[in-house]
C-alpha cells in the first residue's frame, strides 16, 4: 500500500502545463514574500497572501493542491480543527459578527494547509529557508546599527527595534536562528561560516537588544529540539541539563534578559496587592478566572467568539479595580481554545500540534525546522495567543506548511 510519504517515480508524475506550473511557482514565491514581510508590513503580508490564493485559483490546479494537502495527516488535522471551531459557532452568547471574526482569526492555519500542497519539493523548502535566513541576517545587522545610534530606531519603541514591535522582532529573529542553524548543518565553506556568524548575531540581539520575553522561550526551545535531532530521545535528560546551564548563563550575562525576567517575576508575585495593571499581573488574574470558567463548562465550551462576553460578565461583578477589566484574549492560546470550544476543541488543537511534531520522524533538515519553530510557539502560547495574532500566527503557519509538506508536486514542464 502506498502511503502519503511515498513519492511516485518521476516518470509517473503527471506533467503540468507551463501556465499552471508558473502560476504555482508564483504562489510559492508569494508565500515566501509573506513570511519575510511579517515584521515589516501587515499590508504587504495580506497582499502576498492574496496573490498566493489568486495564483492557486488561476493555475487551474486548486483541486490538486487541496487534494495533496488533504491526503497528509497534518492537513486532515487542520481541517478537523476548523470543523470544530465552525461547529462552535452554533451556540453561545456572542453576536454572529464576533463568531465569524473568531473563526476568521484562525485563517492563518488555512495558509499552512495550502502550503502543504505546494511545498513538497525540497528545492522550494530550501528557497524558503534561505530567504528567511538572509532576511533575518539583514534585519539583525540593521538592528545593531540602530542600536549603535547610526540609524533611527522605530518611533516610540526601544532602541534597536526596527520592526513592528519588540515581540515580533524577537520572534522573527528566533525563527531566523532556526533557519541559519539548520543551513549551517548542511553547508560547507564560506556559507557555513556565514550561517555561524548569523546565528551568533541573532542570539546576541535577542539577549542584548530585543526585549521580547517570547523570544527567550523560543531561544530555549531551539537547543532542546536540535539536541534531540542530533542525539535522539534517549539523550533528553543530558540535553535538558545543558539547556538549564545555558539559561542560567544567559540570565547571568544578559542584563536585558535578567531585568525582563525579574520584572515578570515581581509582577506575578505582587499582582494580588498591586494597585495598577501590569502585563504579567493581568495575565495571572485572567488565567485564574479563565480556568474557573473552563471548569464550569468543560466539554463544549461557551461557543466560538464568546470569550469576551463570558469573561467580562464573570469578572465585572467580582472586582472593583483593574482586575474587573474585560478582555477578548486570555493571553494563553490553549485556554482560549478550551474556553470557546471545550475539551473537544482543545483536543483537536493539540491534535494539530502532535501530528505536526510527528513529521520530525522524517529526520530531514526541513522537518526539524518546522518542529523546532512549533515547539517554540507552543511555549510562547502558554502566555500569548500566538497562533491567532496576525504577525505571529502567519509566521508559524507559513513555516509549518512549507517545512512539513510531505508530497512531491507534479513536475514542471521542461
Amino acid at each position: 500500500m502506498t502511503s502519503y510519504t511515498d513519492f511516485p517515480a518521476q516518470s509517473a508524475v503527471p506533467q503540468l502545463s507551463r501556465w499552471s506550473a508558473r502560476a504555482l511557482d508564483v504562489a510559492r514565491v508569494a508565500a515566501i514574500v509573506a513570511a519575510v514581510a511579517i515584521p515589516v508590513s501587515t499590508a504587504l503580508v495580506s497582499t502576498a497572501c492574496g496573490v498566493l490564493l489568486l495564483a492557486i485559483l488561476f493555475s487551474g490546479q486548486a483541486h490538486r493542491v487541496i487534494g495533496t494537502a488533504f491526503r497528509q495527516p497534518l492537513g486532515l488535522a487542520i481541517l478537523i480543527f476548523f470543523a470544530v471551531v465552525a461547529l462552535g459557532m452554533l451556540h453561545g452568547p456572542a453576536e454572529w459578527q464576533g463568531r465569524f471574526e473568531s473563526l476568521w482569526s484562525w485563517r492563518k492555519l488555512g495558509y499552512a494547509f495550502l502550503l502543504l500542497g505546494l511545498f513538497g519539493d525540497e528545492v522550494w523548502k530550501k528557497r524558503f529557508v534561505w530567504t528567511f535566513a538572509l532576511a533575518a541576517l539583514v534585519g539583525v545587522v540593521a538592528s545593531f546599527i540602530a542600536f549603535a545610534g547610526w540609524i533611527p530606531s522605530r518611533p516610540n519603541h526601544e532602541i534597536g527595534v526596527l520592526f513592528q514591535n519588540h515581540t515580533t522582532q524577537g520572534l522573527f529573529f528566533s525563527v531566523g536562528i532556526v533557519c541559519c542553524a539548520q543551513l549551517l548543518i548542511i553547508s560547507r565553506g564560506a556559507t557555513r561560516s556565514l550561517m555561524g556568524v548569523a546565528v551568533v548575531l541573532l542570539v546576541a540581539n535577542i539577549l542584548f537588544v530585543s526585549p521580547g520575553r517570547s523570544a527567550y522561550l523560543v531561544l530555549m526551545a531551539i537547543p532542546v529540539v536540535m539536541g534531540v535531532q542530533r542525539f535522539g530521545l534517549r539523550k533528553v535528560p543530558a540535553v535538558a541539563a545543558a539547556v538549564v546551564v545555558l539559561c542560567l548563563a544567559a540570565y547571568q550575562f544578559s542584563p536585558l534578559l535578567r531585568d525582563r525576567v525579574n520584572l515578570a517575576w515581581k509582577e506575578v508575585m505582587t499582582h494580588n496587592e498591586s494597585e495598577i495593571l501590569t502585563s504579567v499581573g493581568f495575565r495571572a488574574v485572567v488565567y485564574r478566572n479563565t480556568l474557573e470558567l473552563i471548569a464550569a463548562n468543560p466539554i463544549v465550551g461557551y461557543g466560538t467568539g464568546s470569550f469576551r462576553n463570558i469573561y467580562t460578565d464573570h469578572v465585572k461583578t467580582r472586582y472593583t479595580d483593574w482586575r474587573g477589566e474585560g478582555t477578548a484574549d486570555p493571553h494563553n492560546q490553549f485556554m482560549l481554545v478550551a474556553m470557546e470550544t471545550g475539551v473537544i476543541g482543545l483536543a483537536a488543537f493539540l491534535g494539530v500540534m502532535i501530528v505536526a511534531l510527528r513529521r520530525a520522524r522524517d529526520r530531514t533538515v526541513w522537518s526539524w525546522v518546522g518542529a523546532t519553530v512549533l515547539v517554540g510557539w507552543i511555549l510562547t502560547s502558554l502566555f500569548n495567543s500566538h497562533f491567532r495574532t496576525f504577525p505571529e500566527g502567519h509566521m508559524v503557519s507559513l513555516v509549518l506548511g512549507a517545512m512539513l509538506a510531505s508530497r512531491r508536486e507534479p513536475a514542471s514542464p521542461s
